[in-house]
């Protein structure tokens, strides 16, 4: 009898978590989807002058990270491995972050894009996601006054910050990109005459 009750009492102890299992997972598992990336990388700051970095240089350079709410899940060096084929990820909300080109301190041609995107993943469905990035440089350029050259010949303008500066001679109207370092927030500019 006291064996039978011990096995009475093991199956009442075993149904219920059984029983659990077969609804949805303990584990908070939600199924799988994918993901399809792609990036449009814009310039619209370049209309004066015209960067050295093609697009598909910049495709080539493209670092995109993955993350939800516990951290980054994949990282992607180049387009063209992020987009070979769909990404697999568990359903959950995600963040996709991309970086592409050259960050460095003051340049006229080389330039810093990044993007962010939110998106979800759904159970046994396919999400499209399309990272914009844009420049995330400082852009400045000199605007000069209407005959200046009557009354100057010579003339120089150098703009920067404490890591690089740039600097436009003449009538010079490139514009120059800079990255700000956290212990610098502004550009400062000097005028030789």
């Amino acid at each position: 009898m006291k064996g039978y009750i011990k096995l009475l009492a093991v199956a009442l102890t075993v149904a219920p978590v059984l029983g659990g299992c077969a609804a949805d997972d303990p584990f908070g598992y939600k199924g799988e989807g994918s993901v399809r990336l792609s990036t449009n990388i814009s310039e619209k700051l370049t209309a004066v002058s015209r960067a050295s970095s093609t697009e598909a240089e910049l495709q080539e350079s493209t670092i995109i990270w993955i993350s939800n709410s516990r951290g980054p899940v994949r990282k992607f060096h180049g387009m063209a491995e992020a987009s070979a084929s769909p990404v697999r990820l568990i359903a959950d909300s995600y963040t996709a972050e991309a970086w592409a080109g050259d960050s460095v301190s003051a340049s006229f041609d080389k330039r810093w894009f990044k993007g962010r995107t939110e998106f979800d993943v759904t159970k046994g469905q396919n999400t499209e996601v399309a990272i914009k990035c844009t420049v995330a440089n400082v852009v400045a350029s000199v605007n000069y006054a209407d005959g200046l050259e009557d009354v100057l010949t010579d003339f120089t303008m150098t703009v920067g910050h404490d890591r690089g500066s740039l600097t436009f001679e003449g009538r010079d109207e490139r514009k120059g990109y800079f990255m700000m370092p956290s212990t610098d927030k502004n550009l400062t500019y000097t005028c030789l005459l």
